[in-house]
């Protein structure tokens, strides 16, 4: 290739060998060799958006996706791009610690990205990248807090970001007030996970639809692209299949699919499909009120129902709110409840230590003070490992269905999880107790389901005809009467 600064030499690889450039050996100039594959496209070709002012909004741009799928070198490409045009400018590049800041980030940007013609300097020791054009990089892990606090940035790239606090993610999204950084950009870069990476990112683009019930909470700013392995053409032809043996189904859906909907540990492994769109439900099917109470934690009621035709049941309706008293749960409970059918509420369960809880003001049983407001709970079934059974049970065969409106039950039964499992570990004893933390709205689906049926089936309302009567002569006989008086005949 031709020169297309000085047109007098043909252009050479480096003598580093570096692969991203190649030089002009009369005038120094360098032709940078990035050329994305067809998927990587939508990462440099996210629309710019603009403010009332003319100036462009700031984009929130998540990398998503399995091993060697590509997302890291997209990612950084797209920052160092930025970076190359606006001159003056800050950014920082941040992974969960130092090291692994070193081994991700700083390793591919050094040794894949950026030509080392273009930096003017690199300070170790303060952590700072400066590039011919003046524009500087911060790297600093995310565990430093103090050092994250003083930073004003225009261009951001966080590597493994599940293992990154979201508090982190949203002061940096503070810290963006470079005004040297026309197009500025949040690169969120990581594995697929459960957690916030997927609350913030991925069902974002759920919530785009004006009927998602989540949809005030939608965010403009924010893409996702997801990413699986197998779109990386540069990869072994035998990379998939190598790093695929041996392995657990969820690893494969997690580290080479890409799948949000699946994760090591998860409690209910396939609860996804148990998720369905709202719809009306016929008045004469039996109803079912769960409830897991809470204080500073959320109490948390479910409001089933029972289609008993098919033998599935339909978790349509929550409450969810945290720091509130009996009194206020019982004024917003009551008129849900009211509004199902007389004789079509089968029950109402809760866990069993209502009975125990004390109210802090007047003293008596969250049990006792539901029921001055007219809402009689029973004690439930607290058995954790065999509530677990019973509700996977019922997902399995495809007996339970939750409504996509009951957004904390989705939101906890998805990240519902056992201690962590690695895949060194995966084939021994492992504890049978999730992890207690998120799972109010879980153990309120538990109660609820502890009351039905071990055999779903069970539930189904079969019909029935009754064999015909008929009358026939019988022959008279007799007993004794030990009483004394005598033989009785009857016919």
């Amino acid at each position: 290739m031709k020169c297309l600064h000085c047109y007098t030499a043909e252009m050479k690889k480096p003598e580093n060998q570096h692969p991203a450039y190649v030089e002009c050996p009369n005038c120094g100039a360098i032709e940078l060799l990035y050329k994305p594959q067809e998927y990587q496209r939508s990462a440099h070709t996210v629309p710019y958006q603009k403010n009332k002012d003319g100036s462009l909004k700031i984009q929130i741009v998540g990398f998503f996706g399995g091993f060697g799928s590509g997302k890291s070198k997209a990612s950084l490409q797209e920052v160092f791009m930025r970076a190359l045009e606006n001159p003056r400018g800050t950014g920082l590049l941040t992974a969960p610690t130092l090291q692994q800041l070193k081994r991700t980030t700083l390793k591919t940007f050094f040794n894949e990205v950026c030509p080392p013609p273009l930096i003017e300097r690199y300070n170790k020791a303060d952590g700072e990248i400066e590039l011919k054009n003046g524009f500087v990089f911060y790297t600093i892990p995310s565990d430093d807090e103090e050092k994250l606090r003083s930073i004003n940035a225009g261009i951001i790239h966080m590597e493994e970001a599940s293992g990154i606090k979201l508090s982190i993610y949203e002061q940096l999204l503070n810290r963006m007030r470079d005004f040297n950084v026309k197009n500025k950009m949040f690169a969120v870069c990581s594995n697929p996970d459960m957690g916030w990476i997927k609350d913030v990112f991925v069902d974002n683009e759920k919530r785009k639809d004006p009927n998602h019930p989540e949809h005030n909470l939608y965010n403009p700013y924010i893409n996702a692209l997801v990413w699986e392995t197998a779109l990386n053409k540069h990869l072994p032809p035998d990379f998939i299949e190598v790093n695929s043996r041996g392995k657990p189904d969820w690893w494969i859906q997690r580290y080479l699919k890409g799948s949000f909907e699946h994760s090591e540990g998860m409690v209910y492994p396939n609860v996804s499909k148990t998720f369905v769109d709202p719809f009306n439900i016929p008045s004469h099917w039996e109803k079912f009120v769960t409830l897991d109470h809470g204080l500073r934690n959320p109490t948390a009621v479910l409001f089933g129902t029972i289609d008993k035709d098919k033998g599935i049941v339909y978790i349509y309706d929550e409450y969810y709110k945290a720091n509130t008293l009996v009194p206020e749960h019982a004024k917003e409970l009551k008129p849900k409840i009211e509004k199902i059918p007389h004789g079509r509420l089968r029950f109402m369960v809760g866990d069993p230590s209502i009975r125990n809880k004390t109210d802090p003001i007047n003293g008596k049983s969250v049990q006792a003070l539901y029921q001055e407001y007219g809402l009689f709970f029973t004690e439930g079934n607290n058995n954790i490992e065999a509530g677990i059974l019973r509700v996977n049970s019922y997902i399995e065969r495809g007996r339970l269905k939750i409504f996509n409106n009951c957004i904390n039950l989705r939101k906890e039964i998805i990240n519902y999880k056992f201690p962590e499992l690695k895949t060194d570990n995966y084939n021994k004893n492992l504890d049978e107790k999730p992890v207690k933390a998120n799972d109010h709205a879980c153990d309120s689906l538990r109660y609820g389901m502890m009351r039905l049926p071990e055999d779903p089936d069970m539930l189904a309302n079969d019909s029935y005809n009754p064999p015909k009567r008929v009358t026939q002569d019988e022959p008279e006989y007799e007993y004794e009467d030990f009483s004394g008086r005598g033989f009785l005949s009857f016919v």
